[in-house]
């Protein structure tokens, strides 16, 4: 668990990106984070850091808005960090207050969110700052940190009263006057146009999403919705996101469909249908191991870049309250598409979670984030309407039983969106059930149809998170940047003619499963908490 020790070795708030050998650069095989150079004032060359591990250099960097800290071996505040200059070859004479932490000193199974510089004797815990609190068992902890999820009271004092009378970081009623384009969106009850845009003026984008495995058993439906010939306006072809999980994914076919151009999203290592442990038992580090986790393999099995890995979503939309978004907010995790709006008159736009939540969250068991965590978009899922009912994920619904009561609703539900607002219309599908419920035709009829109409554009995930960073008329959409046509895929990053079948034994599962991918074969078959499959 490589990427998971580095990870943890560094700080909760930074994201391995990529690692390369570089033959070129001497590795500084001393077991610290180092700066290969000189920076100055460039804050994105400042929160870039290396570690050398057995000759093979690995790249990472700070989540935004925190630098690296050389000295301290943590990402800090841009105002706390003023060692920008400061490169391994330098010789550092460390404070009591800045002692560094050492490389891989965690444990591979139980995770230090808070590793914090040990505090002196000269600062007695009695004495807290102006932006901590005091436990009631004596430690000093952050104010930020309370109800946050995570226990960092040695008696677990900072998480007992979390109501909105007690909680310091309640998020408070969306303020447009602070909640500016392109880092934060909200309003008053979730339905309005951002930019403050006429229906008429924007285009209405279509959010197709799929979860779960990716299969030999499911390519053939994927190629037949996304053939060539079907094209959004500007002659791209249209792509989707697909929200993978790990059990029986296909790594081969996961490449090859992020080579065409789709994006590829996190939906939890073991997808494990224990609704109770997602909504209340799972920890930060649960949620830490499943998606970071299943980012990793993804990274590893598929040559998928992590800084292409944005968003995730909760197996069976069990929401994992603050704790969820806790992880994702120290982890560099940009969306989460979990949150279920209940049914109105106009459907809800994304917002970001710099503010509370516009809506209830009753369909969510109430298991909604509580608190701010700023920069964090939810891809709020509107309830599918079927005759009288509604349903939060299409392939969920038992509302209907005929291809033709599904192509009906299909047509409703975008026509709800199309009429009043024109918020994204998200369609929701697993491919095995399109496959099972013979579907596939209804899917491609409906796409014809609507790519008919000139301001109808299917979009992925993230291409719908930059237009509304920056919401751009229909007009000029041919020449919005990101909504071009696929970047070319390098020889690094495409798939192999033919995958190795590899055959590996499962602990978890106690018998031999087979992982499918262009990369070497691990030991084991990967699975929570090994997800490089170590022996």
């Amino acid at each position: 668990m490589l990427i998971l020790l580095l990870l943890n070795a560094t700080s909760a708030k930074s994201f391995a990106s990529t690692t390369s050998k570089e033959a070129e650069v001497q590795c500084a095989e001393n077991g610290r984070f180092y700066r290969k150079e000189e920076v100055g004032d460039d804050a994105f060359e400042c929160s870039k850091y290396f570690l050398c591990l057995d000759g093979e250099e690995f790249e990472f960097r700070c989540s935004q808005g925190l630098l690296f800290d050389i000295h301290r071996q943590t990402c800090e505040p841009e105002k706390q960090v003023n060692n920008c200059n400061v490169t391994v070859k330098a010789e550092f004479h460390f404070s009591s207050s800045e002692v560094p932490r050492k490389v891989l000193e965690l444990s591979a199974t139980k995770i230090n969110y808070r590793a914090q510089v040990p505090r002196t004797a000269s600062e007695p815990f009695e004495n807290c700052k102006n932006d901590e609190i005091e436990c009631d068992s004596g430690e000093c902890v952050l104010i930020d940190y309370v109800c946050d999820g995570y226990p960092d009271c040695a008696d677990g004092d900072d998480e007992e009263s979390c109501d909105p009378e007690n909680n310091p970081n309640l998020a408070t009623p969306c303020d447009t006057t602070m909640c500016r384009l392109p880092d934060c969106y909200c309003s008053k009850d979730g339905t309005s146009i951002p930019g403050h845009m006429n229906s008429d003026n924007i285009p209405q984008m279509i959010t197709l999403t799929f979860d779960d495995a990716i299969t030999f058993d499911n390519i053939e439906i994927i190629s037949k919705i996304f053939k060539s010939h079907r094209r959004n306006p500007n002659a791209c072809p249209i792509k989707a996101t697909f929200f993978v999980s790990h059990y029986n994914n296909n790594y081969f076919l996961t490449q090859k469909v992020w080579n065409n151009g789709h994006e590829m999203a996190i939906h939890s290592i073991t997808h494990r249908s224990a609704k109770e442990w997602w909504l209340y038992n799972a920890t930060v580090e649960d949620w830490f191991d499943e998606m970071v986790g299943q980012a990793n393999i993804m990274h590893k099995y598929s040559k998928i870049h992590m800084a292409d890995i944005r968003g995730l979503r909760a197996p069976f939309l069990n929401l994992g309250w603050n704790r969820q978004f806790l992880m994702m907010k120290e982890f560099g995790f940009i969306y989460d598409s979990s949150v279920i709006a209940p049914s109105s008159s106009k459907p809800l736009w994304p917002y970001t979670l710099d503010f509370a939540i516009p809506h209830t969250c009753k369909d969510n068991d109430g298991n909604c984030p509580t608190n701010a965590f700023p920069g964090i978009w939810e891809l709020v899922i509107n309830p599918f309407q079927v005759g009288q009912s509604s349903c939060s994920l299409p392939y969920a619904c038992p509302y209907f039983t005929t291809a033709d009561e599904f192509y009906t609703a299909l047509v409703y539900n975008f026509k709800k969106h199309y009429t009043t607002n024109r918020a994204p219309f998200r369609i929701s599908l697993q491919a095995s059930w399109v496959k099972k419920h013979g579907v596939v035709q209804v899917i491609e009829r409906f796409i014809d149809e609507v790519l008919r109409l000139p301001n109808v554009w299917f979009v992925t995930n993230w291409q719908l998170i930059e237009w509304m960073k920056q919401p751009t008329p229909i007009e000029k959409l041919h020449s919005f940047k990101q909504w071009q046509c696929q970047r070319k895929v390098t020889s690094l990053d495409k798939a192999c003619d033919q995958p190795i079948a590899c055959k590996l034994y499962s602990n978890f599962f106690n018998k031999q499963k087979y992982l499918y991918t262009c990369q070497e074969c691990p030991k084991v078959y990967p699975w929570f908490r090994n997800e490089f499959g170590i022996d």
